[in-house]
C-alpha cells in the first residue's frame, strides 16, 4: 500500500492505525515510513534493505536465505536492487 497526500494530512497517523490493526490480527506486516528531508530514506535500496530485514526477522526460512546467499559471497550491502528476486 501507498498512502501519499498533502503535509499534514495524516497520513502516518493511518498507515499507523493500520498497521497496529494487521499486528493485532496476527498478521505478518513490514513496513516503511519514508521522510522527504532526508534523502537517504528516499531510496529504493534503503527501503528494500529494510523490508527485507523486517522478513527475515519474522520468517526463519527468509533469513536463512538471506544469510545463505552472504555466505555464498553475495554483497548485500552493493548489491544491485533488481537482483532481490533472488531471494525466493
Amino acid at each position: 500500500m501507498w498512502i501519499y497526500g498533502n503535509p499534514a494530512s495524516g497520513k502516518s497517523v493511518l498507515s499507523s492505525f493500520i498497521i497496529d490493526h494487521v499486528i493485532l490480527e496476527g498478521r505478518q506486516c513490514q513496513y516503511f515510513f519514508i521522510r522527504f528531508t532526508d534523502q537517504h530514506e528516499q531510496s529504493l535500496h534503503t527501503l528494500l534493505r529494510s523490508v527485507a530485514y523486517q522478513i527475515a526477522r519474522t520468517i526463519p526460512s527468509y533469513s536463512d536465505k538471506i544469510l545463505q546467499l552472504s555466505v555464498d559471497g553475495a554483497d548485500l550491502r552493493s548489491a544491485d536492487v533488481r537482483n532481490i528476486r533472488q531471494i525466493q
